[in-house]
């Protein structure tokens, strides 16, 4: 479809014309080959058993040879066109700028992951006696689906920059019996178990926009189709400029993979879960529909149920966080409760403990003999402890001692204390040079004979130090390099008044490194 892009539409059209044509006359051949060909990927490990994703060549990297025109999909590793319209094969190899990467003959677009991708036409109002409603469409085998099991269906889509229109027609197809390729160029007449329509019209030719959604198989497919699949008069369209109404789009990055059931059977206060849904086919689903995550009480009734989480898509996963106010107990059960219409929609039977853990305080101190600083973690007996902080700082004690602190451990220090899989964390910030040296914020010379002095506290890991203090206007009203002299609020003899002052601390370890403090200290009387 690209060549419809270009500005020389008739001779484009008769050239795409033909080679549809071509596609359909070797179509006999081409299953034969496409059987043969399974066999030979299937024996030589590129789809293997267990994979996360089933799509193998999810991102179009691998091919045959590299594309050169428009149309070339059939290169592409493992994917081809479902009908005779011709989607097509970008990749970074190509040699031509009809098929390269990023700029091509539909426009210019970075792949979503590798350097490939694929393109194909969800809408269009071409004329020709051939079709009514020409379409495109890829194809390829994934691994068999489980009938009964939920599976995540995404892909990356983005509006080709030739593209005069939008749509919001992509869907996916999942079969596993019947033919591989339907002769036609027209709207495929089958019902897509992924429609994407929900996401309403794609326009960003600039971002890949991600497609997500959830279904539960009832058959083992074993091959997907990703097209438009809905009618011309039930498509939403947005027109970007005018000219050949044609909504092509670039994809890439399609992925099939089982989503894990909800399984949890002790789970902890504050920790978050996650339930993946689905409305099964014929299900009832409305716009205004909001599915609810609820969690009962410890003993399974509902009555008073607390809502965790929301979602209001017809598939996904909703996500929720137990609140810290929740009792410890085994009976705890999770639903999933419907508004429109309200009903219960899942329960999950198995019953669930909630545990709660008590919080960690961390704290730090000084060694007696001021060799380092030790770290703190106050919680309830039984407890297993990590630390972790700067200067890649990591240690599984309770009460961790930094020896010979420096300037590089200065920084934010986190322990996580955990019991029975449950965890709790705290922080504590360590400031290098407060641990060596401290200035009180305050100090009241009234004769009380109680913090009259102000008094500078040093380690001994402190060699010299040079405080000076000065009054709001910048002068100075002491000054000392001597850790045992303090200042008692007078200058000259002269008693100052409540004011706040700043000082100047410099200060030499006893490993020769200098360092320089700022502050405030107020004068009370």
């Amino acid at each position: 479809m690209a060549k419809y892009l270009a500005m020389i539409f008739p001779f484009l059209l008769l050239s795409r014309v033909f080679v549809c044509l071509q596609r359909i006359a070797a179509r006999t051949i081409g299953v034969i080959i496409r059987l043969q060909f399974v066999i030979i990927l299937l024996t030589s490990g590129f789809i293997k058993a267990g994979a996360q994703n089933l799509v193998s060549n999810a991102s179009f990297e691998e091919h045959t040879d590299c594309p050169s025109k428009a149309g070339d999909l059939a290169k592409c590793l493992g994917w081809e066109s479902y009908t005779g319209g011709s989607p097509d094969y970008f990749h970074g190899c190509a040699s031509s700028g009809i098929a390269g990467v990023p700029g091509n003959v539909a426009g210019t677009q970075s792949p979503h992951d590798g350097q490939a991708y694929a393109g194909f036409a969800t809408y269009s109002k071409i004329p020709s006696p051939l079709w009514s409603d020409y379409r495109e469409y890829i194809t390829t085998s994934i691994q068999p689906l489980v009938i009964g099991e939920m599976y995540q269906v995404s892909l990356s889509v983005s509006l080709s920059e030739g593209s005069q229109f939008g749509s919001n027609n992509i869907g996916v197809f999942f079969f596993d019996k019947g033919t591989h390729f339907i002769p036609t160029y027209d709207l495929v007449k089958v019902k897509p178990q992924i429609s994407y329509s929900s996401s309403g019209v794609i326009m960003n030719t600039v971002d890949w926009i991600r497609l997500n959604s959830m279904f539960i198989p009832d058959s083992a497919y074993t091959n997907i189709v990703i097209g438009g699949f809905k009618p011309s008069d039930s498509i939403l369209v947005a027109e970007r400029y005018g000219g050949t109404e044609i909504a092509y789009y670039y994809v890439d990055s399609v992925v099939v993979r089982k989503v894990p059931k909800f399984n949890e059977r002790k789970l902890c206060v504050g920790s978050s879960i996650s339930v993946p849904y689905v409305v099964r086919e014929g299900g009832d689903f409305s716009s205004d529909n909001i599915f609810l995550l609820q969690l009962s009480d410890p003993f399974g009734d509902f009555a008073n149920a607390v809502t965790i989480g929301s979602a209001n898509r017809e598939s996904g996963v909703i996500d929720g966080t137990l609140p810290s106010i929740l009792q410890t107990g085994g009976g705890y059960k999770v639903r999933i409760v419907s508004t429109s219409p309200e009903h219960t929609v899942w329960v999950y039977d198995d019953s669930i403990r909630i545990d709660f853990v008590s919080s960690v305080v961390a704290g730090i101190k000084d060694l007696p003999d001021y060799s380092g600083v030790q770290l703190t973690a106050d919680a309830s007996p039984g407890r297993s402890y990590e630390w972790t902080g700067p200067n890649a700082f990591v240690s599984k004690e309770q009460y961790p001692i930094i020896v010979s602190p420096t300037i590089a451990d200065s920084g934010i220090y986190i322990v996580t204390a955990t019991i029975d899989g449950c965890f709790t964390r705290d922080t504590i910030n360590f400031d290098f040079i407060e641990s060596l040296i401290g200035v009180p914020s305050a100090f009241s010379p009234n004769g009380d004979n109680i913090n009259d002095i102000l008094y500078i506290n040093s380690s001994k890991n402190v060699q010299e130090l040079h405080l000076k203090i000065f009054n709001r206007w910048g002068q100075m009203v002491f000054e000392t390099t001597d850790i045992k002299k303090g200042w008692d609020g007078r200058v000259k003899g002269q008693a100052l008044e409540p004011e706040v002052f700043g000082y100047v601390l410099s200060a030499t370890l006893i490993n020769g490194q200098p360092f320089i403090t700022k502050g405030n200290v107020t004068l009370i009387r």
